[in-house]
């Protein structure tokens, strides 16, 4: 498989999948991401990119489903992309979700945790005309132990004319997603967990056993 290039790419089998995905982020927010790209193509479940989030995944790669080459093949052509669309580059920090003592977890893309490759994962894109100090998304919660998000540097052009740098909200939460971070719902989670890490919970071996199970807890609740 010869490797892509900006003479070639628009002619790669992936290109048509990854301009609909892109396409179909853009409609519904300013951020295209790559986490989100592979989703809408349908190569990565969100189920996966939550359990990643929580540190469950051990390096994103290993859930997505296709080979490495072609991961960063459909990389290489989604910068390329949207480098023709004019969007703003920048890159994000991940870190770990949940309750943490200490300093922020990074997370991994990678088994190798290769820096170009880990880099090119993280590389968020803004919808032109957008820039750090009005971009049209939501405000970003604070993480369960009450930490204000990660900040990155912008990429592109990020000294200003007085020579300091921009920071920017290092993680961009689409608005669907939103719910996940309210307070309650984070507590829900962690409750969650630590009752599932002391075996407090129930096994099915099926997708009707478990709607039964959980339709007699709600008639419970009634009573």
């Amino acid at each position: 498989m010869k490797r892509v290039n900006v003479e070639t790419y628009q002619d790669d089998k992936y290109y048509p999948r990854v301009v609909r995905a892109v396409q179909s982020i853009l409609a519904k927010g300013d951020v295209v991401t790559p986490i989100d790209v592979f989703v809408h193509m349908d190569l990565l479940s969100k189920e996966d990119v939550e359990s990643w989030r929580f540190g469950r995944i051990p390096y994103l790669e290993k859930v997505i489903h296709c080979s490495l080459g072609k991961t960063e093949r459909i990389l290489r052509i989604l910068r390329m992309h949207v480098h023709d669309l004019n969007m703003i580059p920048s890159i994000t920090a991940y870190m770990k979700w949940g309750k943490r003592k200490g300093p922020p977890i990074p997370l991994r893309f990678s088994k190798n945790g290769v820096p170009k490759l880990e880099e090119a994962y993280s590389r968020h894109f803004l919808r032109p005309g957008l820039n750090s100090k009005k971009k049209r998304r939501p405000a970003e919660p604070a993480d369960s132990e009450g930490q204000p998000p990660e900040l990155a540097l912008r990429d592109d052009s990020s000294r200003t004319e007085r020579g300091t740098f921009e920071l920017v909200p290092a993680t961009l939460v689409p608005n669907d997603q939103l719910w996940f971070h309210h307070p309650e719902m984070q507590a829900r989670v962690t409750k969650s967990e630590e009752d599932f890490a002391a075996g407090r919970s129930t096994w099915t071996e099926s997708p009707e056993q478990a709607q039964a199970f959980l339709d007699s807890l709600k008639k419970k609740s009634r009573h």
